[in-house]
């Protein structure tokens, strides 16, 4: 009897979310309607200086905030501070406390920020610290809250503006602070960047009026789509004989402590003989250090799926994804009993609580389980049938499997922050696969780290092949790049008999994931993201029963702290190997990666 082990991890937003054996729907990408974005703008006297062009800083950073605005719906809640704008001299009097909230947080306001942006003017001095406090306050208690900060200079007042940053973002309070570096010099770049790590944003420099207008529509747009997990809440217990029932169907939320305890639900079983597929989605907070999560499904003592995620010295928050479940034969204890016992372990120690979230998803065995074709492996060597040449226009990625960008096939220009890992979305029926490329321009000046790109199946499985190179030797890594960075990957056709041995099994939405390593100059990058769709649709599985409803929120979103999408230093994190496949998202201040382990081959 095949038990399948699998483990996979992920930095920065892998989702598992839980499918059925037919085509999963895709999840839309919409900005949160809670989140708030608080500017915070520099109006020191050095934004009188020229910048790169010759042109007063100011003005720069004034036709920058329009352009932002344009990009943010009116709905949006945002609002305006600036910060040494009436005070001259670091001796005088409320030099040091000189920053005033010029536009409070609210919607509908875009006339009003605008008229703030344009009567601005450089004046007095740098309290970069003082004025993340005030903006914190100004974002108050209630949603996803982010501060964008704009500054053309090092701090020149305490408090320390990187020491408040760690304070905000490790006070529990759902807030991210992202920062543009204008024109600045290394000393104000590595005080500006650990601003940022410590705030669990991203840094991006900006030497010029089109740098910072690029990053601050960037970073504005990515305030208001946040992490959160949604759902029932529901309170696993110590013992499995009094375990709370659990539905597929429905979404549940529940919290790890850090106590290392063991917490059980009860799966109730709707359909006789079905398989269920079980995910779990939740965030490690900041400087998480050892320990592992684990996720187990057992029926009558018979182990039916297993994951875990280990976690080392990330000093960002960091996202756990894992899911569990089995494709056994029609008598097997996993596919008969009318209940499964679902445990999840917590053996690290976070600094506070950790919500995850639960999706299941029930589904019979398809009739002809024994007539669909077998696994294949991707085919090698590949060429893409669609030109490269971004024809399907701009493309705002997703920062999660909660928000991928849906697409069609098709080639499209997209920009990345380095450091983020970007998700796309595409719908792909059972006998077809995927291809990808990621192209990204040569850029002789500044020398890209690395790159990785993978496809994941509906479940936030591996469902592209380590082997699949394309026809110029592109593959789906590249960790030494230089000036020129391509990146490649494909699956192999969609088959369900492919779960036994770990390959592609599940149509629907696939998710293509591009990830892009910090650099030393962070700037917002384009490329260009083609994704083709090969083969027509074949060996689709006939149900013999009505599966159960993929699983829906019951709740409003339980907030959790923000991902890290920063271009600035996490620790190394440690995995564990199973005997089916695994992924390792990884994303923050050393690196941005993905590593895929070898996987167990039919």
């Amino acid at each position: 009897m095949l038990r399948r082990i699998r483990l996979a991890t992920a930095l920065v937003a892998v989702l598992a979310v839980a499918s059925s054996l037919s085509a999963a729907p895709a999840l839309a990408a919409s900005p949160r309607d809670d989140a708030s974005l608080m500017l915070v703008l520099d109006a020191s006297g050095s934004m009188a200086m020229p910048d790169a062009t010759g042109a007063p800083r100011i003005d720069a950073a004034r036709t920058a905030i329009d352009r932002a605005l344009d990009g943010l719906d009116d709905e949006q809640r945002v609002g305006l501070r600036v910060f040494g704008a009436t005070v001259l001299g670091q001796e005088s009097p409320g030099a040091c406390t000189d920053s005033q909230r010029v536009v409070p947080v609210g919607a509908g306001n875009r006339d009003a920020l605008r008229a703030a942006a344009v009567a601005y003017a450089p004046y007095g001095e740098t309290p970069i610290g003082f004025a993340l406090q005030e903006a914190a306050a100004d974002l108050g208690t209630d949603g996803p809250r982010s501060i964008l900060l704009v500054s053309d200079g090092l701090a020149n007042c305490d408090p320390d503006p990187c020491t408040v940053a760690a304070e905000l973002a490790g006070g529990g309070i759902d807030l991210m602070i992202n920062v543009v570096g204008f024109d600045v010099d290394p000393a104000a770049r590595e005080q500006l960047r650990c601003v940022a790590d410590a705030g669990r944003g991203a840094y991006v420099d900006a030497a010029d009026a089109a740098g910072l207008e690029h990053a601050l529509t960037a970073l504005a747009a990515r305030a208001f789509r946040p992490f959160s997990v949604v759902g029932n809440p529901v309170t696993g217990t110590p013992d499995a004989s009094d375990a709370p029932a659990i539905r597929a169907g429905t979404q549940w939320v529940d919290e790890l402590d850090g106590s290392g305890a063991e917490r059980h639900y009860v799966v109730e079983r709707d359909i006789p003989g079905s398989t269920l597929l079980v995910g779990m989605l939740g965030v490690l907070p900041a400087n998480h250090r050892g320990g592992a999560v684990t996720i187990r499904l057992e029926a009558e003592g018979a182990l039916c799926g297993y994951e875990t995620v280990s976690a080392d010295g990330s000093t960002q928050a960091s996202l756990i994804a894992l899911s569990a479940g089995a494709l056994e034969a029609a008598d097997d204890a996993c596919m008969t009993a009318d209940a499964l016992e679902l445990s999840v372990t917590d053996l690290g120690s976070p600094a506070g609580a950790v919500p995850f979230e639960l999706r299941l998803v029930e589904q019979p065995l398809p009739a002809n389980l024994d007539a669909l074709p077998a696994a294949v492996s991707a085919e090698r060597d590949w060429t893409l049938g669609l030109a490269e040449d971004a024809a399907g226009g701009e493309l705002e990625p997703g920062s999660s499997l909660n928000d991928p960008a849906g697409i069609e096939p098709g080639s499209y220009r997209v920009d990345i922050l380095p450091g983020e890992t970007q998700f796309f979305s595409v719908p792909v029926d059972w006998g077809q696969s995927v291809r990808a490329v990621a192209s990204f321009e040569n850029d002789t000046d500044h020398p890209y780290e690395a790159g990785r790109l993978h496809i994941l199946d509906p479940v936030g499985g591996i469902a592209s092949d380590l082997l699949a190179r394309a026809a110029d030797g592109a593959r789906w890594a590249d960790v030494a790049a230089d000036t020129r960075l391509r990146l490649a990957n494909a699956t192999p056709p969609i088959a369900l008999p492919a779960r036994r041995s770990g390959e592609a099994s599940l149509a629907g939405e696939h998710t293509v994931v591009v990830s892009l390593a910090p650099m030393e100059e962070p700037r917002i990058i384009p490329y260009t993201l083609t994704v083709e769709v090969v083969g027509d649709p074949s060996g689709t599985p006939e149900l013999a029963a009505a599966p159960s409803a993929m699983p829906t929120p019951g709740a409003a979103p339980v907030e959790t702290a923000p991902l890290d999408d920063g271009a600035t230093g996490a620790g190394p994190l440690a995995i564990g190997l199973g005997v089916a496949g695994g992924l390792l998202v990884a994303t923050g201040l050393v690196g941005l990666a993905v590593w895929l382990r070898a996987r167990r081959r039919a």
